[in-house]
């Protein structure tokens, strides 16, 4: 596959350690991208050619503009070096690869869940289609604490802007009162929800979606109508 390069425009800092990324795409002019994709960056890092996968979380809309985000991991060797970036700097990636994206669903009830980085694709997704009337859409992001929660007053505002949008930030280790205490499962339970006629949208690590799949279908969720990415071989809805 073809490389691309990007340029960095922005580089802001959304949580203690996760960083907001807007990139303008250079040279490629006929690039472009599904909501829900993700593209593969790449560097020589201490002699070694790293790669690693980024879910955009921008909206096709927005092109040349591209916007990643990246959570910084301790001694990650992409994760520092895209966190630390300045104006100007310039990446090659390729893609976009994978096929996770809300055209596969078929109920007017979505019901979107990330934790960590797990956000990005259904940020990306959610501002594509907030508009369509005829959606109902949820939002549930798990973290462990509060300054860990990214795009918090933007889906804050979508939720006062849009009826049919509703945003549930879910913090399992609160140092103060939060409207939505316990980790991601935990408050999906105390949420009354249509599973039977909702399309859920997965994203996070093996764990945290196999969890969820056993959730959904325990309380009657159809297995077709859950989708998440296809990088997890050993993880078989039954």
């Amino acid at each position: 596959m073809n490389k691309n390069r990007a340029k960095l425009v922005e580089n802001n800092r959304l949580a203690t350690d996760m960083n907001q990324l807007v990139f303008e795409v250079i040279g490629s002019p006929d690039w472009n991208f599904e909501e829900g994709q993700f593209v593969m960056v790449e560097k020589m890092i201490d002699e070694e050619l790293v790669r690693r996968a980024y879910s955009v979380s921008s909206v096709s809309d927005d092109l040349p503009m591209m916007e990643l985000t990246v959570k910084r991991i301790e001694g990650g060797l992409m994760s520092n070096y895209l966190c630390d970036l300045q104006s100007g700097d310039v990446v090659d990636f390729t893609g976009p690869h994978g096929v996770f994206g809300w055209r596969k669903g078929k109920q007017t009830n979505k019901v979107l869940v990330a934790i960590g980085c797990g956000l990005a694709p259904l940020k990306s997704i959610l501002l594509k289609y907030i508009q369509k009337d005829d959606l109902t859409t949820k939002l549930f992001f798990g973290c462990r604490y509060a300054d860990q929660v990214p795009y918090d007053e933007l889906f804050s505002k979508l939720q006062d802007n849009y009826k049919n949008f509703e945003y549930f930030p879910c913090i399992s280790r609160p140092d103060k009162d939060c409207k939505y205490c316990g980790r991601v499962g935990e408050v999906i339970e105390e949420v009354d929800l249509d599973y039977g006629n909702s399309d859920f949208f997965l994203c996070g690590n093996e764990e945290m979606i196999k969890q969820m799949i056993d959730l959904i279908i325990g309380k009657g969720g159809k297995k077709e109508n859950i989708y998440h990415e296809n990088i997890f071989p050993k993880l078989k809805m039954k």
